[in-house]
């Protein structure tokens, strides 16, 4: 059985730069590997923190903050969705992503709601 894990790309000031063209060759043979095995279902770069919000209710009042990631330096800068066998199986193909590298990688199982039925 498969799970799907949201995967969300952070930057984190400890990552080593890449050249753009090593950027590119290891992100295009990790899609190439990952398309290739149906593992990657859909994914992308998202836009900066200034066109980001985050968004809360409190005591029945919403409050929305210029920020993606409040309280954090670290900020998310893309998403994938895959499907592996394990979270072990997850970590080992994400660990093929440039992100790996220049920042840090989340990798969240995407489970089912208590109420949903399979």
């Amino acid at each position: 059985m498969t799970t799907r894990y949201l995967i969300l790309h952070l930057t984190d000031s400890t990552g080593t730069s890449l050249p753009g063209e090593e950027d590119r060759r290891l992100l295009e043979r990790w899609a190439t590997d990952g398309d290739a095995a149906g593992r990657l279902l859909d994914g992308g770069p998202v836009g900066p923190a200034a066109q980001s919000c985050a968004v809360t209710v409190r005591g029945g009042e919403t409050r929305i903050e210029p920020s993606a990631v409040p309280g954090s330096s670290e900020r998310v800068v893309g998403f994938d969705v895959i499907t592996a066998a394990s979270l072990d199986e997850a970590a080992q193909y994400m660990a093929g992503h440039p992100t790996a590298i220049q920042g840090r990688i989340l990798v969240l199982p995407i489970v089912r709601l208590p109420w949903e039925t399979e």
